[in-house]
């Protein structure tokens, strides 16, 4: 299981989902609203993993996280 925090880029926390799609349409509608980037963290709950994307307000997303 997996649970989605949306964050603004000085680490203050917008909100939190278990549902992909949810967080990536709010961080996107965030970032365009505001014209500010954000970002996404995806956390595994059984291992506590995390993986962050940076959503920027033109619409792009980079992954914030070295391939293993």
């Amino acid at each position: 299981m997996f649970i989605y925090t949306l964050y603004t880029l000085t680490g203050e926390t917008l909100g939190q989902t278990p549902l992909l799609e949810q967080a990536m349409r709010t961080a996107r509608a965030y970032a365009a609203a505001r014209r500010v980037s954000c970002v996404v963290e995806c956390r595994r709950l059984d291992t506590d993993e995390a993986r962050r994307v940076l959503l920027n307000a033109d619409g792009s997303m980079v992954k914030l996280w070295r391939a293993a």
